[in-house]
């Protein structure tokens, strides 16, 4: 065999390995990222000062009875994305994943209803 065919099979063997590593590190990046702790965004919330808890949309909703006690800032720094305020409403996701924000939504829903 031709000396060129064996470079060329070594180095697309070293290019594939290289892909496969690239994705599996991006992956645990992408995990470590997502992690967030449901005790810490329960923690922030005042059950007193919350009308109503929806999930709307893949967006977990908070009406608020007076929205400007409660930290925004807080929230993002506990992991919550795509935050938006609306009237006394909170509107936040905290993973693009639907499972992850139902498991956070029925948390604060059952923290809210003392279960």
């Amino acid at each position: 065999m031709d000396p060129y065919i064996y470079i060329i099979l070594v180095v697309l063997v070293i290019d594939i390995l290289a892909v496969i590593i690239f994705i599996i590190k991006n992956n645990k990046n992408k995990k470590q990222q997502n992690a967030f702790d449901i005790s810490l965004i329960l923690a922030l919330l005042d059950k007193n000062n919350i009308n109503k808890v929806e999930y709307i949309r893949n967006k977990i909703v908070i009406s608020f009875k007076d929205v400007t006690i409660f930290n925004i800032e807080d929230l993002h720094k506990n992991g919550a994305t795509g935050i938006s305020v609306v009237g006394d409403k909170v509107k936040f996701y905290v993973d693009g994943d639907n499972i992850i924000n139902e498991i956070l939504f029925n948390s604060i829903r059952d923290y809210i209803e003392g279960k």
